[in-house]
């Protein structure tokens, strides 16, 4: 009973120490490169300063070697340059999960119309203000000048009015003939004026029938593209319903899936029906029960701890 402990030898496994360290599992070489790298990045350009070997060498001590330091003991166990990379993912693909009794208020955005025609364009609604401008002003014109514009057409009809002169003489004739010709430019000057006027129409016309034609053509191929985008979009919505479905046949006959929230909450992730007596209650009828464990190196442990732990599992 009072004999010396039996002491019980102990085999160290081989892979006791991580592969990929050295001196003794102390260090790991990623680590120990980075810092190498990094040191490497911050001497070169602080040897190349203008300042004297003491100054330099401060420069050094104070940012080299506590940056190599960090690189080769790395953080939180891992390399420097694994923790960046983690830490770059998390912030990318990172979700804000909210109480479903304190969800933020939805942004409000401003979405455009599918159908929607396409605004004319600045100088065309320009040229519209201008040309109502233009018509205002001249029927105010027409109003205030009523007068005046009967005494001006009074004088037109009498210059538009062919005078007949007494051909029996040589001086009615000449006076006839000067008559008659200056009748015939002014009529032909009439013409030319209507043809101008008609020629300027017809381009008018023209110009403005190219112009919804145009507007039609943007107007169908907007639409067309609106189509396709929605028609796209069903499309990849019945994909990823018949996928939904292939993956879990047994909803496949149930209603189909509610929408998404759009500000999702830690409810959609959990499904949790209710916790009563230390027992979870999910949602697809089953029962989970939380336990704790506290590991223990029990190889390391002396000869009377070794029993006392299994004595106490025994009982």
């Amino acid at each position: 009973m009072n004999g010396p402990e039996e002491q019980n030898v102990a085999l160290i496994p081989r892979n006791f120490i991580e592969r990929g360290t050295f001196m003794g599992g102390m260090f790991k070489i990623r680590n120990a490169i980075e810092a190498l790298i990094l040191t490497v990045l911050i001497l070169i350009p602080v040897v190349h300063l203008p300042l004297s070997l003491t100054i330099r060498i401060i420069i050094l001590c104070m940012t080299a070697l506590p940056a190599a330091m960090v690189a080769l003991i790395g953080i939180a166990g891992e390399s420097l340059t694994a923790f960046l990379m983690n830490a770059v993912r998390f912030l990318v693909n990172r979700r804000v999960l909210y109480r479903s009794d304190k969800l933020p208020e939805p942004k409000k955005r401003r979405t455009k119309a599918r159908n929607k025609e396409p605004k004319p364009k600045k100088h065309r609604q320009k040229r519209k203000s201008k040309k109502r401008e233009h018509a205002e002003t001249a029927t105010s014109d027409d109003a205030s000048g009523d007068g005046s514009s009967d005494s001006s057409s009074h004088a037109e009809v009498k210059k538009k009015e062919r005078r007949i002169f007494d051909t029996s003489t040589k001086r009615g004739i000449k006076k006839q003939a000067r008559e008659d010709i200056r009748f015939l430019k002014y009529e032909q000057k009439l013409a030319k004026k209507a043809q101008a006027q008609a020629l300027k129409k017809a381009k008018q016309e023209k110009k403005e029938r190219g112009r919804l034609r145009k507007e039609e053509q943007k107007s169908a191929a907007a639409s067309a593209k609106a189509e396709r985008k929605e028609a796209l979009r069903q499309e990849k919505a019945a994909k990823k319903d018949a996928a939904y479905k292939k993956k879990h046949p047994d909803t496949a006959n149930t209603s189909s899936k509610k929408k998404k929230r759009k500000n999702q909450t830690l409810e959609d992730y959990l499904p949790i029906d209710k916790i009563a007596n230390g027992v979870i209650y999910t949602t697809d009828h089953r029962y989970v029960k939380i336990l704790e464990v506290q590991p223990i190196n029990f190889l390391l442990r002396s000869t009377r701890e070794q029993l006392s732990i299994i004595y106490s599992f025994i009982s």
